[in-house]
C-alpha cells in the first residue's frame, strides 16, 4: 500500500507539472511579469517506479510471531523537539537600509540653497507617491541572464565578468578582432563603451531577428556593442562574425548599451554626440528592431542644454520600471508595463514619465554622466559638478547629497559590509579647477552622506582629456576581499602616468599600488578562478591590456592591441571584448 501510494503521489505531481509548464506557454506577459532563463538543466519529473518484485518464499513451518520489527533499512522514526524551532533566516539588507541626511548632508540645510521639481505627466507636481514601488535587491539578486547585460554588471555597478576563469600559464592571446568606424571626428568605441555579453534562452534566440545559422547554435554566446560610428554590432563571441544586422543610431554612441535584466528581448541605447538626427535615449526591440520608446535629451524640463545619455540605466524587475540618468541634468523614471507574449513573438511598451530635477550652487554644471546605482527604493548618482545624490524613487525626494570636489564621471559603487554596513565609494577628476590638482577617492557612508575616508593623488590638468578618476572601481572578492581597486589617471607623483591602487575598504590605507606609464579611463575588470584567485584586466590609452595579479598588482603579461583604450571591457569567462580608439574591436583570451 505504502509503495502505491507514492506511485500515485508521483504521478500527480508530474500531471500538475505539465499543466503549469503548458500555463507558462500560452500566457502573455504582463507589466512587472517576467521569467528566469534557464540556468540550469531542466528538473524533469520522475515517472512512477515500477511494482516491487518479491521473491517467493518457502510456506513457514512454524507460525509466525505475533509482532514484526521494523524492517533493518529503515530506521526509526525521529521525533522533532518542540523546544527547538527552526532558525529565523536573517533579514534581507534592504530592509536594514534606511538612509537620512545629517546636518552636513541635508538637502534642505539653507546653506545649499537646494531646489527640486517633480514633474507627472507633463505637470510639475508639489508630492508624489509612487503607485508601484520600486525595490532593487541585491546585487546578485539584480538578473538571471547569463552574461554581462548592463555597464558593470548590476545595481551594484561591481562586476563586469561573468563566469570563472580557467587559468594555466597566465597569457593573453587575440582571438579575433574586426574594424569599426567613425562619425564626424569621433572614431572607434569610446568611454565607457563597455558592450554587453549574453547568451540568451533558446525560446527567447528562436523569435529574435538573429541569422538562422547562429540562431541554431544552442551555445550562441552574443556580444552587443555600440561604438562611436553610430552603430550597434551583434557578433558571436566565439569568432567575431556578425549574428544578426546591426542598427545605425546615426549617432556616436560613447557610453555602454543594456539589455533588459529579466532576459527579455529589450535593447536599451543612450547616444553621446548630437550630429542632426534626434539625439537621446531609446528601447529597441530586438524582435524586429522597433523602437519602442525615446527620450528626448531635448526636454523642455530641463536646466542644462546638453542632451546626451552616456550613463547606463537600470531595470526594477519588481516594479517593471527604468531609472535613467541623463547629461540634461533629469533623473527619469519611466513603468514600462511591458507586455510581452513568447507565443506570438511580439513585445510592447506603454510607458509612464515621471521626472526629477534639481539646482543648487553646488552644482555648477548639472549634468548626470555616471550610471545610476540603485539599491532598495533609492538611487545613488553624481554629476559634473562632483556633487553626490542620493533620491528616493518611491517620492522622487532628495535625501542626501555629499560634494566632492570636481567633476565625477565614475561610476560610484555600493556595498554592504560583513558588520551591516553600506558604503558608496567615488572618485573625482581634475577639470573645473582649472590646474593640476587632487583627485579624490572616497568612502561614503550610503545612509548618511556622510565622508568616512579619502585617499588622494595630484593629477594633471587638461581641458580636453580629464586627469584624476574616470574609470570606476573594482569591489575585491576570493582572495582580494575587503579591498577598493581604483585606476587613477595622469598621475604627476610617483612613477608614472597612472596608478592601480588597492585600498583597504575599512581604513583607506593602500594595500598595494602599481603604477603605469600611461594613463587610463577604461575600467579595470576582475576575475576569478574557481578557487578564488584574482587577476585584473587593465587597459590603458597607450593601447597595453595588462593582466595583473590581484593579491599582489603584480603585472603578469601585456600585450598591445595599438590603439587608445577608453572603452571598458566584458568579460564571459575567459574571453574579453573591449574597442580602442584605432577602430578595432578585440576578443582576448585569458589563458
Amino acid at each position: 500500500m505504502k509503495n502505491r501510494k507514492s506511485t500515485i503521489k508521483k504521478v500527480t505531481l508530474y500531471l500538475l507539472a505539465v499543466v503549469m509548464v503548458t500555463s507558462i506557454a500560452v500566457c502573455e506577459f504582463l507589466p512587472g511579469d517576467f521569467f528566469a532563463p534557464d540556468t540550469e538543466d531542466p528538473v524533469i519529473a520522475e515517472p512512477p517506479p515500477p511494482p516491487p518484485t518479491t521473491e517467493p518464499q518457502p510456506p513457514p513451518t512454524e507460525p509466525p510471531p505475533t509482532t514484526e520489527s521494523p524492517p533493518a533499512t529503515e530506521p526509526p522514526p525521529v521525533t522533532e523537539d518542540p523546544s527547538e524551532p527552526e532558525p529565523e533566516p536573517p533579514p534581507h539588507p534592504a530592509t536594514l537600509f534606511f538612509p537620512g541626511a545629517v546636518e552636513g548632508t541635508d538637502p534642505m540645510n539653507t546653506a545649499f540653497r537646494y531646489d527640486y521639481d517633480i514633474m507627472v505627466n507633463g505637470e510639475i507636481v508639489s508630492d508624489y507617491t509612487r503607485s508601484d514601488p520600486i525595490d532593487f535587491g541585491m546585487d546578485h539578486e539584480y538578473t538571471n541572464v547569463q552574461g554581462v547585460t548592463t555597464f558593470r554588471g548590476n545595481n551594484f555597478r561591481s562586476s563586469a565578468a561573468w563566469g570563472n576563469v580557467n587559468v594555466r600559464n597566465e597569457t593573453l592571446t587575440t582571438k579575433w578582432q574586426i574594424n569599426i568606424d567613425g562619425l564626424q571626428g569621433w572614431t572607434g568605441a569610446g568611454w565607457t563603451g563597455q558592450p554587453v555579453i549574453v547568451r540568451w534562452r533558446n525560446d527567447i534566440r528562436q523569435i529574435m531577428n538573429i541569422y538562422p545559422e547562429k540562431k541554431a547554435k544552442e551555445d550562441l554566446v552574443e556580444v552587443i556593442y555600440g561604438t562611436m560610428d553610430g552603430i550597434i554590432r551583434f557578433l558571436d563571441l566565439d569568432d567575431g562574425k556578425p549574428t544578426r544586422a546591426p542598427i545605425n543610431t546615426f549617432s556616436p554612441i560613447k557610453g555602454a548599451v543594456m539589455i533588459d535584466p529579466r532576459g527579455l528581448p529589450l535593447l536599451y541605447v543612450g547616444q553621446g554626440v548630437f550630429t542632426g538626427h534626434p539625439l537621446g535615449h531609446r528601447i529597441y526591440s530586438l524582435i524586429d528592431y522597433e523602437v519602442l520608446h525615446f527620450t528626448n535629451g531635448l526636454d523642455s524640463f530641463r536646466y542644462r542644454t546638453w542632451r546626451s545619455f552616456d550613463g547606463n540605466p537600470l531595470v526594477c524587475a519588481a516594479s517593471d520600471t527604468m531609472v535613467l540618468p541623463g547629461e540634461n541634468g533629469i533623473l527619469y523614471t519611466v513603468k514600462l508595463n511591458t507586455r510581452f507574449n513568447i507565443r506570438a513573438g511580439t513585445i510592447s511598451l506603454d510607458p509612464e514619465v515621471v521626472k526629477f530635477r534639481y539646482k543648487t550652487p553646488l552644482s555648477r554644471v548639472l549634468g548626470i554622466e555616471s550610471s545610476v546605482v540603485g539599491f532598495s527604493h533609492y538611487a545613488f548618482f553624481t554629476d559634473n559638478s562632483g556633487l553626490v545624490s542620493c533620491v528616493d524613487l518611491n517620492t522622487m525626494t532628495p535625501v542626501w547629497i555629499q560634494h566632492c570636489t570636481d567633476d565625477t564621471d565614475s561610476t560610484p559603487l555600493f556595498d554592504i559590509e560583513e558588520d551591516g554596513g553600506f558604503s558608496l565609494y567615488t572618485a573625482c577628476e581634475v577639470d573645473l579647477r582649472n590646474r593640476a590638482d587632487l583627485a579624490y577617492i572616497r568612502k561614503l557612508n550610503a545612509i548618511t552622506g556622510e565622508i568616512l575616508w579619502e585617499h588622494s593623488y595630484r593629477c594633471a590638468f587638461d581641458d580636453h582629456v580629464n586627469g584624476g578618476v574616470l574609470a570606476s572601481p573594482i569591489l575585491g572578492k576570493g582572495d582580494i576581499d575587503g579591498g577598493i581597486i581604483f585606476f587613477v589617471a595622469k598621475t604627476i607623483t610617483g612613477k608614472g602616468g597612472g596608478v592601480l591602487v588597492n585600498l583597504d575598504k575599512a581604513t583607506g590605507e593602500v594595500i598595494w599600488e602599481t603604477w603605469f606609464r600611461s594613463y587610463g579611463w577604461s575600467s579595470p575588470v576582475d576575475v576569478y578562478t574557481e578557487s578564488g584567485k584574482s587577476y585584473i584586466i587593465v587597459c590603458d590609452a597607450s593601447g597595453n591590456v595588462h593582466l595583473v595579479e590581484g593579491r599582489t598588482g603584480k603585472v603578469l603579461r601585456s600585450i598591445n592591441i595599438r590603439g587608445n583604450v577608453e572603452a571598458s571591457p566584458a568579460i564571459f569567462e575567459n574571453k574579453i571584448v573591449v574597442g580602442t580608439r584605432a577602430q578595432v574591436i578585440f576578443c582576448i583570451e585569458i589563458g
